[in-house]
């Protein structure tokens, strides 16, 4: 999966910056999902623990959902090789969203193996972004062990999809058995060395106005999607740019509604009041209201329930 393995339990990595982020929405079967920096002295990192938060309650725990899931069943012996491929609405795996892999993990070996994942003998990896509410996300988990002799196309794989509530089978595409095919068993990607990150005055200086406004939507708009508070230079930037910042918001608040998720009261604000891009005298003081509750106002949303939500 290379660069598509932006999740792992043996390691975190930043999320990479690409030429088109029309891509994330365009998950094809294990294509590797992009995307942006969210500003290069705030990396945003993607951990993922090997083993799931004891302090979920018990019906939103891995072990809660494989109990009503009849669907599961062991594989017999446990060295046996086995791949999953599951794919989901990032916002339907319960629990922290920073736990998200390892919480998908469990719940998948729950449903085969009838435990949580050990990370000795499994290996996870993710395509996505689970972090961020609304994105489509694959997950591949590896169990067992293969031998020297052992054929890929021989090895176990089973596809399905999690609802919020059950993993539900799917047909296994041809496109998945190829990819499955040229991928060794739990394939290690090189790690890469880290790079040094730019300060916000030395991108700046390195970009025109063009680019530098383009470059901070994207910032702004990550940084909606990670719930992160917004640093004196967004602010500046939203305040000298009053309608970009509104694009930012229209297409975050979009996304957030197409998916049913529920919006803090300062971007209901936003998108209850008669606003018109044309004249930024009509929501210019409804950017400092954003603005200052950026990272604060997500404890305790409520999110609607997987029924009312569209279907991955």
């Amino acid at each position: 999966m290379s660069e598509g393995d932006r999740c792992q339990t043996t390691a975190s990595e930043p999320v990479r910056r690409a030429s088109n982020s029309s891509k994330s929405d365009r998950l094809g079967v294990l294509d590797p999902e992009r995307d942006v920096l969210p500003g290069p002295h705030q990396t945003f990192t993607q951990e993922a623990d090997p083993v799931l938060r004891r302090d979920l309650v018990d019906e939103q725990s891995p072990r809660g959902f494989a109990a009503g899931d009849k669907e599961g069943s062991s594989t017999g012996n446990p060295d046996s090789p086995l791949r999953i491929v599951v794919r989901c609405l990032s916002h339907r795996i319960p629990g922290d969203r920073s736990q998200r892999t390892s919480t998908m993990a469990n719940i998948i070996c729950q449903h085969f193996l009838q435990r949580d994942m050990d990370p000795v003998k499994e290996r996870i990896r993710c395509l996505g972004l689970p972090e961020i509410d609304g994105r489509k996300v694959k997950f591949l988990l590896e169990s067992g062990t293969v031998t020297p002799s052992t054929r890929l196309e021989d090895v176990p794989l089973r596809a399905l999809k999690w609802t919020g509530k059950a993993l539900i089978p799917r047909a296994i595409d041809a496109r998945t058995r190829s990819y499955l095919h040229n991928l060794p068993f739990k394939h290690q990607p090189p790690v890469q060395k880290p790079q040094n990150p730019k300060t916000m005055a030395q991108m700046r200086e390195s970009m025109d106005d063009e680019a530098w406004n383009r470059y901070m939507a994207e910032v702004m708009l990550r940084k909606l999607q990670y719930k992160k508070k917004a640093s004196s230079v967004d602010r500046s930037w939203a305040e000298e740019h009053p309608e970009l910042f509104y694009d930012v918001v229209q297409q975050y608040t979009a996304q957030q509604r197409w998916h049913r998720l529920e919006l803090p009261p300062s971007l209901m604000q936003w998108v209850e009041a008669p606003t018109d891009r044309g004249d930024p005298n009509t929501f210019t003081h409804l950017v400092d209201v954003v603005l200052d509750k950026m990272g604060i106002e997500t404890e305790g949303l409520r999110r609607l329930t997987n029924s009312e939500t569209r279907e991955a």
